[in-house]
């Protein structure tokens, strides 16, 4: 088995193992038994539990900051197509890597310091981009007037939230676009008949 793929199949078997028991409940021999390997195989690739831990965390995190693309109001499509297309890619990536987004929005805290900060500065990313779309919006004046920041942590948390229905679906969602119209709905317009 090429070196790639002998690492790629250990954190497969980690990922799966920690979305199953978390970080704390899971051993490195739990992720060995899974793998079907021996115990200098792992230590090959990955120094302990924690650095395997990471390195799918990274891997999570890195992949929903690139499904990001900034709003562009001088480009085609228009920006609010842009904002969907957005959500569209990281729902996606969440609904297909259920197990990442188990482990991201179950696991990941509370293991120790750096990885508090790093999840925090990831949410605060995506924050800043959320607010700042909604700024630009308000100055194209496409949105009403609002408190950015309050209601990107508002759009935040629902998409937070509907990742972690994803995760305790038996199978992944169907129509993603379906969910990401009711979120853009939701956010953008409100439930009020208008």
């Amino acid at each position: 088995m090429i070196k790639l793929e002998r690492k790629n199949s250990i954190l497969l078997s980690a990922e799966e193992i920690f979305a199953e028991k978390g970080f704390f409940s899971t051993s490195v021999a739990d992720i060995i038994k899974h793998a079907g390997i021996a115990r200098g195989t792992f230590y090959l690739y990955f120094d302990s539990k924690k650095t395997i831990f990471d390195t799918l965390l990274d891997d999570l995190l890195a992949s929903v900051t690139h499904a990001i693309k900034r709003i562009d109001i001088n480009a085609s499509p228009d920006p609010l197509t842009q904002l969907k297309d957005n959500i569209m890619r990281i729902a996606t990536l969440l609904n297909k890597r259920r197990n990442l987004t188990k482990i991201l929005l179950t696991y990941a805290t509370g293991i120790d310091e750096d990885s508090d900060k790093k999840i925090h500065s990831f949410y605060q990313q995506i924050l800043k981009l959320i607010e700042s779309a909604l700024i630009l919006g308000t100055e194209m004046a496409i949105l009403r007037p609002c408190k950015a920041k309050l209601v990107a942590s508002c759009i935040l948390g629902s998409i937070k939230e509907v990742a972690h229905s994803f995760i305790n679906m038996t199978n992944p969602v169907d129509d993603i676009e379906v969910v990401v119209d009711e979120i853009i709905q939701f956010a953008l317009v409100g439930l009020l008949i208008h």
